[in-house]
């Protein structure tokens, strides 16, 4: 099973409790993939910071999200492109 979730991580406050939940119903070789807006030392930080003052949105930067996502058994990869960020999620193999 693979979990996609497309521009939703920026606009939630508590994203660790959503990868509980999304965790507990991945499959054991599943797979999650992520797009997010991010801080990126650009232009479009300002807007960010805008919409978070706002309180549309939660503005993180990448490794704000790695500090979450991250864990040992677990692993991200992620692509910036601009504010955007695109994070793909998988269960680390072992031998």
């Amino acid at each position: 099973m693979q979990i996609i979730s497309l521009n939703l991580l920026h606009c939630l406050d508590d994203i660790k409790n959503l990868m509980i939940g999304l965790k507990n119903v991945l499959a054991e070789d599943g797979k999650m993939y992520f797009s997010t807006l991010v801080h990126g030392n650009r232009v479009g930080d300002r807007y960010l910071k805008a919409l978070g003052n706002a309180g549309k949105l939660v503005p993180r930067n990448i490794d704000q999200l790695r500090a979450v996502l991250d864990e040992p058994h677990l692993s991200i990869r992620y692509d910036l492109f601009g504010n955007m960020a695109f994070i793909n999620y998988e269960e680390n193999k072992t031998s």
